[in-house]
């Protein structure tokens, strides 16, 4: 019976993703895994090496920089990462999980099959085509998954820059679909970072507005802890990122945190987002103080003072939302940015900041929009241990090409020969209304 590996990276633990698929890839060979590549113990003991003898690799990443663990363990084993340069010996990979969507086009070069729809349903089609197919060898495999709904075989569309270095054809070979169905329930067009927020069926969490949610409840049903995702401090800042909450209201999101009661509360904040200035920053703080001000009075469900938490992320352009035409902040900015903020809420009491690192929204922002030409990148982070900053110093391409630079409002992008059930003329019009176009 042939083996079939399961791998996962980046997904959080408990993740349905490798479940679904392991029952799917059991029915049709010995499985091995699911295995954690992120695992500290791999680390040490380095990965089981059944993984490396499978014929087929399912590999479940959770965001573009994961695939850099399982690109290490193929090093390891000796297998090469390019699809192109595997053979007869060596196994056929399937990337399955959130990084798939909604660009998989800067994994293109290391993977046979990019599930872009449903996981369960589209890995059992792929796996009884490539037991019809496999006696004919791996180039039959990967033409009978070209065939079969919500799979992306990236060999099978020839992609053409033009001389400035954008996008200029995408062409569908061997009977290819174009567009790409690439939908799964819900449609995973990707959500604004702060905007249009769904958190509707996550287990423990109660709603207790449009953009605030109660979560670990006592015995009495009383909530522990709050989050409140605001954004930015400025109405205009949160229109831009889809988050429609005008300035009149923050007033009553605040007392509503308040009346909660929590122990401790979680501000949802964000950095870098287009048109952001210094008194937006300031303004971040403010935001604080009169929160911390209201708790200190007592709201209706007081029992104590609750600890603040802002966690603030640093905004990138993602595709499928209006912002994939705007550029990432400068990241000198970025970081200056992060610090002065730092620096003034540590002189605010009973307030702790949860950040990010700068840097790596800019690494986020580069394979967000990023296309196949992220193969070379992936390999300079591979060999610098992943030092993707070093990596991308060294890349014989520009990297603010693809992070800071801002899109024309005609302009091609990787995933535009997808289909996810959201239109790129809507997205246009949305971003004209919110000032993301160039003028």
């Amino acid at each position: 019976m042939p083996s079939i590996a399961l791998t996962t990276a980046g997904l959080p633990r408990g993740d349905p993703l490798p479940a679904a698929l392991q029952g799917t890839l059991a029915a049709r060979g010995t499985l091995a895994g699911p295995v954690d590549l992120g695992d500290a113990r791999l680390a040490r003991e380095g990965p089981p090496p059944e993984l490396a003898r499978a014929s087929v690799h399912v590999h479940g990443a959770g965001e573009p920089g994961d695939i850099l663990l399982l690109l290490r363990f193929l090093k390891g084993a000796g297998i090469p990462p390019a699809a192109a340069a595997r053979g007869a010996g060596d196994p056929l990979l399937i990337l399955a999980g959130p990084a798939a969507l909604p660009n998989p086009e800067p994994f293109a070069a290391f993977f046979d099959a990019i599930l872009v729809k449903d996981p369960g349903a589209v890995l059992a089609a792929l796996m009884e085509a490539w037991a019809g197919a496999r006696p004919r060898g791996r180039e039959a495999v990967v033409a009978a998954w070209t065939a079969c709904p919500g799979s992306y075989v990236p060999s099978a569309y020839r992609i053409a820059y033009g001389e400035d270095g954008c996008l200029e054809t995408v062409t569908p070979v061997g009977g290819a679909p174009i567009p790409v169905p690439a939908f799964w329930e819900p449609p995973p067009a990707v959500r604004d970072p702060c905007g249009a927020v769904d958190r509707a069926g996550r287990p423990g969490l109660r709603a207790l507005g449009p953009c605030l949610w109660a979560w670990d409840h006592d015995a009495r049903g009383r909530p522990r802890g709050v989050t409140a995702v605001l954004g930015a401090a400025r109405e205009g800042l949160r229109q831009a990122a889809g988050l429609l909450l005008p300035d009149a209201e923050v007033d009553a999101v605040l007392d509503r945190i308040a009346d909660a009661g929590a122990g401790q509360v979680e501000l949802e904040l964000m950095l870098g987002l287009p048109g952001e200035t210094e008194a937006d920053v300031d303004g971040m703080l403010e935001v604080v103080k009169r929160l911390r001000h209201r708790l200190v009075q007592g709201g209706r469900g007081a029992r104590r003072v609750p600890e603040i938490l802002p966690a603030v992320s640093t905004f990138f352009p993602r595709p499928w939302t209006a912002t994939q035409w705007a550029p990432l902040a400068d990241v000198r900015d970025l970081v200056r940015r992060h610090r002065d903020l730092a620096r003034s809420l540590g002189k605010v009491g009973n307030v702790s900041l949860l950040h990010d690192v700068p840097k790596w929204a800019h690494v986020q922002g580069v394979l967000a929009r990023g296309d196949r030409r992220m193969a070379g990148l992936f390999a300079l982070a591979l060999e610098t241990g992943g030092d993707w900053a070093a990596a991308c110093r060294r890349w014989h391409l520009n990297a603010d090409f693809f992070a800071l630079r801002s899109r024309s409002a005609d302009e091609a992008f990787p995933w535009d020969h997808l289909d996810v059930g959201v239109r790129k003329a809507d997205l246009r019009k949305e971003a004209e209304a919110r000032g993301l176009l160039p003028s």
